[in-house]
């Protein structure tokens, strides 16, 4: 398939086109232009480096490059009183010029298209094959070989050859397609990428979007007077202007507002960035991300002994969150106790999620699961403090409360 789609597929619609130079239109051009000009005896400028092709609309060989600039540094007499002689070579100059500069170009494509291939079979991978994924069993629109990683304007699901005549009937069509930006590995998290994917878009301030700023200043303060605290899904994900704006109203209305946030930056310093910018309370960790006893415990133990300030942000330790898959499905039902009991020892807040202590067997989808809870009760499907793992539960979260109280840190 990765042999396919590099070799048979997508050279056949000429990506690069819509970044590189039409080198024969532009040299007839640039003749045109220079035959108006008179020739002078030495370049205005030495710097080739400064041609550098312009993309536009990004439509098909119809990228630019500055002729007026490019008649500064290639035109001038050479030898001899023929100036025709001086057009063809500054034309000559610049048709090696624009033939790197499309050679650049087209590495650069081709290297985007390994890399979306590769990122596409990864998918398809994890989906169908991988121990810890949902093993799709058969392609369907439901389960595609890869999900779709664009939105279209009318929500059209077509050919590729349907979606380039739309865009050459019609050359505003490509700015309403937006791209699901997912997780992407290695990004910045303080860029906000958020201008051109399928996401809000703030901008960055009040004036940018009105109305979709205060949408969300009124769903904060909807959140900070009903509840003590949020948790903030996701909050690499978030323009920071657009957290710390709205953050900061929260405890305005609410001083003891408390923020827990999903944070993955891959950097303890960019980390501490989120969390002085937007006052973090803690920061979400979980025991399914480690290998051994220690692993993950260990550094949530906030050091002793030290007059200084603790080295890392308060954690916020669960035994499994809503993102996590099930132990259960993962190891085995009887790794579940012993786990809990590992988070009942950090010194930290501790949390889990709904199914956990009920040993629910499967992963609880967030998004497309339809089914309620059981209710608390004491009936044959109901849950109660005698039920599952919450009698254990109950032991270690007083143990938990006792230990912290009395001073201890491990």
């Amino acid at each position: 398939i990765r042999r396919y789609f590099l070799n048979d597929l997508l050279p056949k619609y000429k990506l690069h086109e819509y970044y590189t130079i039409n080198v024969e239109e532009t040299l007839k051009e640039f003749r045109e232009l220079l035959s108006t000009l008179e020739c002078p005896l030495v370049p205005y400028s030495e710097e080739d480096h400064l041609i550098q092709i312009k993309h536009g609309k990004y439509e098909r060989l119809k990228s630019t490059v500055d002729l007026d600039l490019a008649s500064q540094i290639y035109y001038y007499k050479r030898s001899g009183p023929s100036s025709h002689d001086d057009i063809e070579q500054a034309c000559e100059a610049l048709s090696d010029r624009l033939i790197y500069l499309n050679h650049i170009v087209n590495d650069k494509i081709q290297e985007h298209l390994v890399r979306a291939v590769d990122n596409t079979l990864g998918a398809c991978r994890y989906h169908f094959f991988a121990h810890d994924g949902p093993n799709f069993e058969r392609i369907t629109l439901q389960t595609p070989f890869v999900g779709n990683y664009f939105a279209y304007p009318n929500g059209e699901f077509k050919h590729p050859d349907e979606i380039e005549q739309l865009i050459e009937t019609d050359i505003t069509y490509q700015s309403y397609c937006m791209a699901h930006n997912g997780w992407v590995m290695n990004d910045d998290p303080l860029r906000n990428f958020a201008e051109d994917i399928i996401k809000l878009r703030f901008g960055q301030k009040y004036e940018d979007s009105p109305a979709l700023w205060d949408y969300m200043k009124e769903y904060t303060r909807l959140v900070a007077t009903t509840f003590h605290g949020a948790r903030l899904d996701n909050c690499h994900s978030t323009p920071l202007v657009v957290a710390q704006t709205l953050m900061d109203y929260a405890r305005e209305l609410n001083p003891e507002f408390y923020i827990l946030a999903e944070l993955f930056t891959g950097s303890d310093q960019t980390d501490t960035v989120f969390v002085n910018k937007l006052a973090i309370n803690s920061l979400v960790r979980g025991r399914l991300t480690a290998r051994f006893g220690g692993d993950a415990i260990g550094s949530f133990f906030q050091p002793s002994c030290r007059p200084i300030l603790p080295l890392m942000t308060h954690s916020f330790y669960y035994d499994q969150t809503h993102d996590n898959p099930c132990p259960i499905e993962r190891r085995s039902v009887q790794d579940v106790l012993p786990r809990a009991a590992c988070v009942a020892m950090a010194c930290c807040a501790n949390g889990s999620n709904r199914g956990y202590d009920e040993l629910v067997p499967h992963h609880i989808d967030v998004v497309h699961e339809r089914r309620f809870y059981p209710k608390a009760g004491n009936g044959e499907r109901e849950s109660n403090e005698s039920t599952n793992l919450i009698p254990a539960k109950l032991i270690f979260n007083k143990l938990h409360h006792e230990l912290c109280s009395k001073g201890y840190d491990q």
